[in-house]
């Protein structure tokens, strides 16, 4: 994507307000606006020592990491997971099944 022309963060923040409302895009432009919140965050990370500001990047990409695997895992076990609903759904309909009580677990 091309550079978003100059003033088109202030037209984005002008449309979706002061806060921010995560990642825009403007007419085909790679723009992002960050959250009030998430800017403090970050703001008061820079004064973190060095050591600290690498532990907590990491941890951050870590969960952004897992948060797309766990996405992308789920994402293709939707086939398995839709048979064994209709399997078991089919069961139940068929009085094939046995009512448990969790608590006897």
């Amino acid at each position: 994507m091309r550079p978003p022309p100059p003033g088109c963060e202030d037209k984005l923040m002008a449309r979706h307000g002061k806060n921010g409302v995560g990642v825009r895009a403007a007419r085909g432009y790679d723009t992002a606006v960050m959250t009030k919140a998430l800017q403090k965050v970050f703001e008061a990370a820079s004064k973190l020592p060095d050591r600290a500001q690498d532990e907590l990047a990491a941890a951050i990409l870590y969960k952004l990491r897992a948060d797309v695997t766990w996405a992308t895992t789920l994402r293709s076990s939707l086939p398995e997971l839709e048979r064994l609903v209709a399997e078991a759904l089919r069961e139940h309909r068929e009085d094939r099944t046995t009512r448990v009580d969790p608590d006897d677990l």
